[in-house]
């Protein structure tokens, strides 16, 4: 008997959601291979409720017999990871298979640019900026500049709206790109 298992999902997955492994396990040998066992070490960017050391028994692989499995993780913090599979059987069969993937996520920042002091009856111009540092497109972006007792709201640009009840300004962005910043 001989083992070989190969593994593949895709290449790039955003922090949050669920990342989908197909795994295939082969007997190519000419034996029976016997209490065949895959078996997984959730490496750091991913997690499973079940805990990081699963492992799932297959039994019996007779000869040229294929098995497809479906192994389902979680992303949960951005960077480059590196997933491993092994299979064990029997008689010190040992055979394992990498497989790279790219967590990505966004990171966002916010600044804001303007007078130190303003004087009485005169108008301030404030700038609220957002920058996206991460790795993948920040959606649904909501910007609010909550205002200072004392402050008069005057207006706005870019479709932004005022809320006298929180006396705040409000600002949505579809969609803001990795590696991009907007102002208003």
């Amino acid at each position: 008997p001989q083992l070989v298992i190969e593994h593949s999902t895709a290449r790039e997955v955003l922090v949050g959601d669920d990342v989908v492994f197909s795994i295939k396990i082969t007997n190519p040998g000419s034996g029976v291979a016997t209490n065949v066992v895959v078996e997984e070490d959730v490496p750091v960017g991913l997690r499973h409720s079940a805990g990081n050391e699963l492992e799932y028994e297959i039994g019996t692989l007779r000869p040229g017999e294929t098995r497809h499995l479906e192994l389902l993780l979680k992303a949960d913090k951005p960077g480059l990871v590196q997933n491993v599979v092994v299979a064990r059987g029997e008689g010190n069969m040992v055979y394992q298979h990498d497989c790279e993937l790219q967590v990505i996520a966004p990171q966002l920042e916010v600044g804001i640019r303007g007078p130190a002091r303003s004087y009485l009856e005169r108008k301030a111009t404030y700038e609220v900026m957002v920058a996206n540092q991460g790795t993948a497109p920040a959606r649904d972006v909501e910007l609010v500049a909550y205002l200072p007792r004392g402050m008069k709201f005057v207006n706005t640009n870019n479709s932004g709206h005022y809320d006298s009840g929180r006396h705040a300004v409000f600002w949505n962005l579809a969609e803001l790109p990795a590696r991009e910043m907007g102002s208003v």
